[in-house]
């Protein structure tokens, strides 16, 4: 309920758990990067990739088990004798995947909080603790850090305000410097949430300058968390906890292409009640009438494209462990395209005696001509004068 006072439960403590062990915990719930997800506003990940992420889940005693034991393990066996000159340390494992723009995000959060701390002038904790909803279980928040600011009235430091960290690519810099993106305000609206506080800072970093550093504050809005909470309560007890399928509703890359990785794994979870041939009739009679009014014009305009968009979305799961599937005019098939990659820089560095024997490098040259910046202008300018 709006200006309800609560406290965030302990749900447990990351501090030196592995990687692996803070993914397995926060399958337990809606971490706030995952609400944009939830309310189909990722371009990065699609509810079908949620869904089968949070139901592989592990019970969350037999994870505090594991843990204990490899803290004890790893008490008993000590640490190995160092060698004779130094200390040596593997940073990272070869053959372990590597998302180098998360690891950037991750390895710079302290940077930019430390940076944000000076030049608002006020403390900036880390709180290692995961917290969870007090009555909405399934929500869960991991915070950047937690700023402590002066109460506008007294001006005691008493205020607590959520930090979300963020370096974002200097690509995106000209859309940072206009706002915060929408689905980094929907995961401070879930934080917020589960912390209960009433104001969080959304700070970008986009390149490593005083000029790239951009800082938003977001105030909480009760009506735009109850939608939070509404759609994150459906998704989670009427799919997740029953293992039904949720789908796609908004068109995007990752949703096609988490539709077309699942239909050619062998998960296989139940489907929704309203999943019928009926639907499917329905339908496929829209998509036929949609593109028949498209062709009408001689042209797919962007609204009929998104139409026509959304609707295939709807059509795909009824493809599952099909190859093709007629209905009606409508003839629905999977389309698959092999295409062979490499990466000749990795390969480079690793073998770069075969790179220099059977790699060949063809340059080819070109005659370019360019005109300086503002030099037309003043040519014009000295043939008026």
């Amino acid at each position: 309920m709006p200006n309800e006072r609560y406290r965030p439960v302990p749900f447990v403590d990351t501090a030196g758990l592995t990687r692996e062990e803070w993914l397995e915990y926060r399958k337990h719930g809606f971490g706030a990067s995952d609400m944009p997800v939830v309310m189909e506003s990722s371009e990065y990940k699609s509810v079908l990739a949620l869904f089968q992420e949070k139901v592989s889940r592990r019970p969350k005693e037999e994870l505090d088990r594991m843990v204990a034991e490899r803290r004890e393990r790893e008490a008993e066996e000590g640490s190995p004798l160092p060698p004779l000159f130094g200390t040596q340390e593997l940073i990272i494992d070869p053959n372990e995947d590597i998302n180098l723009p998360a690891e950037c995000g991750h390895a710079l959060e302290p940077v930019i909080g430390k940076y944000l701390s000076r030049k608002m002038g006020v403390p900036i904790y880390k709180d290692t603790m995961m917290y969870a909803h007090p009555h909405y279980p399934f929500l869960l928040v991991d915070l950047d850090f937690m700023a402590i600011c002066p109460d506008p009235q007294t001006g005691e430091l008493c205020r607590r305000v959520i930090v979300e960290c963020k370096n974002v690519t200097h690509w995106k810099e000209n859309d940072v410097a206009f706002g915060p993106f929408y689905h980094h305000i929907i995961q401070c609206r879930a934080a917020m949430c589960v912390m209960n506080a009433d104001e969080a800072i959304i700070a970008y970093l986009c390149d490593n300058n005083d000029g790239s550093f951009y800082a938003y504050r977001i105030y909480r809005d009760y009506d735009k968390e109850a939608e939070l909470i509404q759609a994150a309560k459906t998704l989670w007890l009427n799919h997740i906890q029953k293992e039904i399928l949720p789908f796609p509703t908004v068109p995007s890359d990752a949703a096609r292409r988490e539709l077309a990785e699942y239909a050619f794994s062998d998960y296989r979870y139940a489907l929704p009640q309203d999943f019928s041939e009926e639907n499917l009739s329905e339908l496929a009679s829209r998509y036929i009438e949609a593109k028949a009014a498209a062709n009408e014009q001689n042209q797919v305009t962007e609204d009929y494209k998104a139409v026509l968009e959304e609707l295939e979305i709807q059509l795909a799961p009824y493809l599952f462990s099909k190859k093709e599937l007629v209905c009606g005019d409508l003839t629905l098939r999977w389309k698959q395209q092999k295409r062979r990659s490499m990466d000749y820089d990795a390969f480079k560095l690793a073998y770069p005696l075969l790179y220099a024997r059977y790699v060949t490098d063809n340059i080819s040259t070109s005659f370019e001509v360019k005109v300086k910046k503002g030099a037309a202008g003043k040519s014009k300018k000295k043939e008026a004068a």
